[in-house]
């Protein structure tokens, strides 16, 4: 038994919980894209998200992680392009999420709440040419685009997906879908333009190649801005599957965490996904 030296980075005493098996386990190298795939290709026929009571399965998600792949392809989004996104955890959410991770392009993240002056401020630092909002931001946002380099607006309504008696209550209550100017597209039309895309969409994996920004909660300056890999979110969700905490197949995960901070994206949505379970999104918090 070796002496400890008291430097737990060194000593990793945690390392006691384990089995030599998970010590020892292969870590995974792929896109989040690939092994959210790999491990659930065989599972197609089951419930990959819950919204509202719609459910989703595995291979319907994969189809509409394609299609918004091509999209976004068509709309000239590609591997390194950065695509600033404002939304809750919505599907459409989590097929961008993955869309953008297999054609090697990048989420900017960002809190829809954020100020007007905030959004552009994030929009410009990393140069975003296609903006990706839900519906209820583009008032607030609409006085500064023409201040920063978008040519292009991916609207989402929360409606977009939900059951249709749902849908068509949310469409009452909430009144006509705002609009800004010609930049806009809806999530339809823009799916549609995917059609004419006929190329391929994977990215082969890079190590340490950024997948998602997130940012800081600015509480000791400026906020800034993280990027993730595939790898930092991959072995993440590795890492839990292994901790030896029940988590399997078929398991029910409720998501309350928004995907525009570290813990929602990677294991809010990565984990349960990769794991193989039914992921019921919510939107919006509510404690009942």
């Amino acid at each position: 038994m070796r002496s400890l030296t008291g430097y737990p980075s060194i000593d990793k005493p945690w390392l006691k919980y384990y089995s030599e098996e998970a010590i020892n386990a292969q870590l995974p190298t792929c896109t989040i894209y690939d092994y959210l795939y790999e491990n659930n290709k065989d599972y197609r026929g089951r419930t990959a998200l819950n919204y509202f009571g719609r459910k989703i399965s595995y291979g319907e998600l994969f189809e509409n992680i394609e299609k918004t792949a091509r999209a976004l392809k068509q709309n000239g989004v590609g591997k390194g392009s950065i695509v600033t996104v404002l939304m809750p955890t919505l599907p459409e959410t989590v097929y961008l999420f993955y869309a953008l991770g297999k054609i090697g392009a990048i989420g900017n993240m960002v809190d829809p709440r954020t100020s007007a002056e905030g959004i552009r401020d994030y929009i410009q630092e990393v140069g975003s040419e296609l903006l990706i909002a839900v519906d209820v931001v583009l008032p607030k946002a609409a006085d500064i685009l023409s201040k920063t380099t978008i040519k292009k607006v991916l609207v989402i309504s929360p409606a977009d997906s939900l059951p249709p008696v749902m849908r068509t209550l949310y469409k009452v209550k909430q009144g006509k879908s705002p609009k800004i100017n010609s930049l806009c597209i809806s999530w339809k039309s823009f799916i549609a333009e995917g059609t004419a895309y006929i190329g391929d969409t994977d990215t082969e994996y890079e190590r340490n190649l950024p997948v998602v920004i997130v940012h800081t909660g600015g509480t000791t300056g400026r906020p800034k801005g993280v990027m993730l890999t595939n790898d930092n979110l991959n072995i993440s969700a590795f890492q839990c599957q292994i901790s030896g905490i029940d988590m399997q197949r078929e398991h029910s995960w409720l998501n309350i965490m928004p995907p525009f901070i570290a813990y929602g994206v990677g294991n809010g949505l990565h984990l349960p996904l990769s794991i193989g379970m039914e992921t019921i999104l919510i939107p919006q918090f509510d404690p009942r």
